[in-house]
């Protein structure tokens, strides 16, 4: 595994490399200020100490700090068809939020882990509300959340995130929409 850490303005970001399988394997929030290695151990150095790496149990912890996992997905399921975005299932070990869910249309909305139902092993969620939904749309206490427009548009991007230090995996996940006419 090699890591590079580059400063771009006043952000640091850190990409990994993976030696065996000869391909990038992700971007990182840590940013250590030098890495060093002796033997067959890697060293990073922050605020001037050094830390060992992979010398701990604790999964997404980089440097004391616990680290979220996450993952951008961008759905085009029918091309140029306009679609009505239903809900979708993750298969995973563990819940995940959605904190982000967006599209081209500037319609936004989120899911968390609770909005999920664990069927036949699958985590299945409908998709909410648009949050920017006008509330002179709105009745008298309703929420765009859960009483606005439903979403629909062409193409989706889903923000995936999970805060846990449980070791991780989505095997398979799946967009449900119905075409518009």
């Amino acid at each position: 595994m090699v890591y590079w850490t580059f400063l771009k303005g006043s952000t640091k970001y850190t990409i990994g490399f993976h030696d065996s399988s000869n391909s990038w394997i992700g971007t990182y929030s840590f940013a250590p200020e030098l890495y060093g290695s002796v033997g067959d151990h890697l060293i990073g150095f922050v605020n001037g100490m050094p830390w060992l790496h992979n010398d701990n149990s604790a999964h997404q912890t980089f440097y004391g700090v616990l680290y979220a996992s996450k993952l951008k997905v961008d759905v085009n399921i029918g091309e140029a068809l306009e679609k009505a975005w239903d809900g979708l299932y993750i298969d995973s070990n563990v819940k995940w939020d959605v904190p982000m869910i967006y599209n081209e249309d500037g319609q936004s909305t989120n899911l968390i882990d609770d909005d999920f139902i664990l069927k036949d092993n699958l985590q299945y969620a409908d998709f909410l509300r648009d949050i920017n939904t006008p509330v002179a749309k709105l009745k008298p206490g309703q929420i765009a959340l859960r009483h606005g427009n439903p979403l629909s548009s062409h193409t989706l991007t889903l923000e995936l995130e999970y805060t846990g230090d449980t070791p991780h995996y989505i095997r398979s996940m799946g967009v449900a929409a119905t075409y518009k006419s």
